[in-house]
């Protein structure tokens, strides 16, 4: 795990049922690996920050698939920086990377702050919203 100006970095390990009969990761493994990766960077940025982390749901997500990950690789590489951040809701991209540092798939993904017994949209916490602007401008610092 790396957590550093605005990027944060876990490697994840490819399971053998992530394979297909033609000996590439599946598409649908490339999303959670994504996931797996955001709720790590939760865990490990919110959480031990004292947040509590909101309910969340997945309004829009965008998969580019740019190269396939191969029999035999056994990690994953998944760097995460904040695109945007609103009130009530925030963008991740996600650059999965293989055992060679090659970008293989880019995933997009717009989360947003969601109540469940009214059903409805909710504003993050402020607190919440300034750490997300922090990596975001952090982020676009490092571009």
């Amino acid at each position: 795990m790396s957590n550093r100006a605005g990027n944060y970095s876990c490697e994840l390990e490819i399971r053998w049922s992530d394979f297909d009969q033609s000996g590439e990761v599946t598409d649908t493994t490339y999303i959670e690996l994504a996931r797996e990766a955001r709720l790590r960077f939760v865990k490990d940025t919110w959480i031990r920050r004292g947040f509590t982390a909101p309910p969340m749901v997945v309004r829009h997500l965008e998969v580019d698939y740019l190269k396939p990950l191969l029999f035999g690789m056994e990690q994953v590489k998944v760097e995460l920086t904040v695109q945007a951040v609103t009130a009530s809701s925030y963008t991740l991209r996600h650059e999965l990377r293989d055992e060679r540092g090659d970008v293989v798939a880019v995933v997009d993904c717009v989360l947003v702050a969601f109540d469940f017994d009214s059903r409805r949209q909710v504003e993050l916490e402020p607190a919440l919203q300034l750490m997300l602007t922090e990596y975001q401008a952090a982020a676009d610092g490092d571009q």
